[in-house]
């Protein structure tokens, strides 16, 4: 080196290896591209759990979850024994001797009862079932009945039910085919959204299967308790809280008419007083 002439200075390495990461930079992302888009598994940061400010982790599904469960009623059907209608016959006409007493004494076309009872033959099975355990869970109210459902064994309802089952429903009386409560059994009224009750329960009143129980064959009373029930919410276990909408939208007049028109009976003339409307029937 001649004397008088600076050193050279060398460059630092980090500005050698700038050119280098030009062109690795863009090769990695696009490696990294290729493998998101054929689905290869990618080195994630494991996730620590956070106690605020995340979303819940994700519920793991199975097929089993979106299988439909079968009603209390169905269950408990299905449990009972089949065999059993000597036990039902016994219920219904004696009791067991205990606090439930027999039920013929409250239900049925010759019951001394001074309430109208629903008359229970002929009623399907499942109906049955379904009316016994609401009152036990409180979706049906009533102090005579709820006593009565929590007493009884699940065995005993099924063989109730079973036994009402199979007894003959009596003819109910022929519908008349004019005047107001006709008209809402036979086509309903559209400008208050109220159908007509003949396309659940059935043309004739008899009902329209297992959960949709026959209006006639009541005693009167019946169905007016059963819609002011409704109304008031005291019965409450209406699939989708239709009746209880229903209800509502009905005048007590004619809620007095459509008990007239499926017992039978003329319709009271009182306006404005329901029929049997604060009486406690099951």
């Amino acid at each position: 080196m001649s004397a008088g002439r600076p050193p050279l200075r060398r460059l630092p390495t980090a500005l050698w290896l700038l050119p280098s990461l030009g062109i690795a930079l863009p090769l990695c992302v696009a490696v990294y591209a290729v493998l998101s888009d054929h689905g290869m598994p990618l080195p994630r940061k494991p996730q620590t759990p956070q106690t605020t400010g995340q979303p819940p982790a994700p519920v793991v599904r199975r097929a089993t979850d979106f299988v439909p469960k079968p009603a209390a009623w169905s269950a408990l059907l299905a449990g009972a024994p089949r065999d059993d209608a000597a036990r039902g016959r016994l219920l219904v006409t004696q009791g067991n001797g205990a606090v439930p007493p027999a039920c013929a004494s409250c239900h049925g076309s010759n019951s001394p009862a001074p309430q109208p009872f629903p008359t229970l033959e002929g009623l399907p099975a499942e109906y049955i079932v379904k009316q016994l355990l609401d009152y036990r869970s409180g979706a049906r109210q009533s102090s005579i009945m709820q006593p009565v459902a929590n007493e009884l064994a699940d065995s005993d309802i099924a063989a109730v039910a079973r036994y009402y089952a199979a007894l003959p429903r009596l003819a109910g009386a022929t519908l008349p085919t004019s005047g107001p409560a006709a008209t809402l059994h036979w086509a309903g009224e559209n400008a208050r959204a109220l159908p007509a009750c003949a396309d659940c329960h059935g043309a004739s009143g008899g009902g329209g299967g297992r959960g949709r129980p026959p209006l006639t064959g009541h005693p009167k009373g019946m169905v007016a308790a059963q819609l002011n029930a409704f109304r008031a919410g005291t019965r409450a276990n209406d699939d989708g809280a239709i009746m209880r909408a229903l209800a509502h939208r009905l005048t007590d007049a004619e809620i007095n008419a459509l008990d007239g028109f499926y017992t039978g009976a003329a319709a009271p003339a009182a306006k404005g007083q329901n029929v049997q409307g604060t009486q406690d029937v099951p």
